[in-house]
């Protein structure tokens, strides 16, 4: 691994320049990452740049305006600008029953029955849906449950609890924090602690998709695999508890790197066991691979968008936009099933990838369920390869870094958690927070769902928690 720390290029608009820059960055192929509102109004653009491998910001002075105009030259951008400031066509009404968390009931006039709106199974409100028959009519998604980061004018080396606390022990959201504030702040994470991050990271994703195999093949009615991946998943989150010591993964962090404690455990408990799970995972590796979704699944999920082999979309209601107008920003296991290989891993300098590892993109005519079952099965194994070659260098301290001198005050991290890329914006001002926003998969990905509409209701909920995990 590489030493140091990769600071971005973080510009700022000058007047008249907003629409030619843009082009520009769009001509050279940068990737748009995230958007964000700081809390005076003023957006700003996250980009990652294939040529140099690092991050560009683009900065507003203006106010708005930035994000809308970005969709012109990056089509994820559209999905941004819902993201942050609604869905198009979203009434006022269903806005207000999101936020108070109350689902809308329609009426019925005379002996025509109005649609009823209620909250989509597992959802968190997050979806509303009008059903009438036994079926969903529409999904709509209300506004944006973005995750809640209240440290205003905390300072910020000693926010960490506080920010443990508000993200709920979500991983992937804390490390982004983490990245971005020793970003801000000039802190250079030793490469042992970001080795044991990383694997930390790994574990984490086996058991979210050994937990999301399990539910696929329950629906496929293979109820005995589905025991085994239940088990081999409980296995993975024991050994979580052993190298942390019970306190959680996310507890094992801290601002600069990782606890000395748990760096150690990490190395002794995970290498006796890597042989063990690597042979159980083998097995049920073999019978992943001969797993039959049932057709009525398929035909529902066939409905996603999807790269064609020209690198062009799909047919059918893909080609013909309409509530898929934004879906170029989906990230994770779901977009890598459906034709695009973006991997913040392969993406970090830092990261020690083992021989031959690329982002998993599947290939041929697969139906889109079995596409991800083949996406998510394979990143068990990529994760058991990936903490493997991490193991096998020596991982000796320091597993923490001084507080950094020479940050610039504003930082962004990324990591590729379980459902997919995470970031964070954070700006610092005399050591205090005064900005925090984050990209979650969650919210990035949750359109899918609206390939649910004309389905039965009970097969809405069990095809969405595939699409929608918690």
């Amino acid at each position: 691994m590489k030493e140091g720390i990769s600071r971005g290029v973080w510009l700022t608009e000058a007047g008249g320049e907003r629409e030619a820059r843009l082009r520009f960055l769009a001509e050279r192929g940068l990737r748009l990452l995230m958007a964000d509102v700081d809390p005076v109004g003023r957006e700003s653009l996250h980009f990652f740049d294939p040529r140099e491998g690092k991050t560009l910001h683009l900065l507003s002075r203006e106010g708005g305006g930035l994000v809308e105009k970005a969709s012109s030259f990056f089509p994820s951008a559209a999905r941004w600008l819902e993201l942050l400031y609604g869905a198009v066509g979203c009434e006022g009404s269903i806005r207000r029953a999101s936020r108070e968390g109350v689902p809308g009931v329609g009426k019925s006039r005379g002996e025509r029955e109005e649609p009823a709106r209620s909250c989509l199974p597992y959802a968190g409100g997050e979806l509303l849906v009008e059903t009438a028959g036994g079926r969903v009519l529409r999904v709509i998604e209300c506004l944006r449950m973005a995750p809640s980061l209240r440290l205003r004018g905390g300072k910020a080396g000693s926010e960490t609890e506080r920010a443990r606390e508000a993200l709920g022990g979500d991983l992937p959201l804390l490390l982004s924090f983490l990245l971005a504030l020793e970003e801000g702040r000039g802190c250079a994470v030793p490469p042992s602690a970001r080795a044991v991050r990383a694997v930390l990271l790994e574990l984490l994703r086996m058991r979210y998709h050994c937990s999301w195999l399990f539910a696929a093949a329950a629906l496929s009615g293979r109820f005995r695999l589905s025991r085994r991946l239940k088990r081999w998943g409980e296995g993975i989150a024991e050994l979580e508890r052993t190298v942390t010591g019970g306190r959680g993964i996310a507890e094992a962090l801290v601002p600069g790197g990782v606890r000395n404690g748990v760096a150690e455990r990490v190395v002794r408990e995970l290498w006796k066991d890597m042989e063990d799970m690597g042979r159980q995972w083998a097995g049920l590796y073999r019978r992943l691979a001969a797993l039959s979704p049932p057709r009525w699944a398929e035909r529902r999920l066939a409905r996603l968008p999807r790269e064609g082999r020209s690198g062009e979309r799909g047919t059918g209601t893909a080609a013909c936009g309409g509530p898929w107008k934004g879906w170029e920003a989906w990230v994770g296991p779901l977009a890598r099933a459906l034709g695009s290989g973006w991997d913040a891993r392969a993406e970090d300098p830092a990261f020690s990838m083992p021989p031959g590892w690329s982002p998993r993109v599947t290939a041929g005519k697969k139906g889109t369920l079995r596409r991800m079952v083949e996406v998510r099965a394979g990143e068990v194994g990529d994760s058991l390869a990936i903490i493997e070659a991490l193991l096998q260098h020596p991982l000796e301290g320091p597993w923490e870094a001084p507080r950094g001198r020479h940050g610039s005050g504003r930082g962004f991290g990324r990591c590729e958690g379980p459902e997919g890329e995470t970031c964070c914006h954070l700006v610092l001002e005399r050591g205090r927070v005064v900005h925090a926003a984050f990209s979650s998969p969650r919210e990035l990905n949750r359109n899918a769902a609206s390939c649910l509409e004309g389905a039965w209701l009970d097969e809405a909920a069990e095809l969405l928690p595939l699409l929608h995990p918690d």
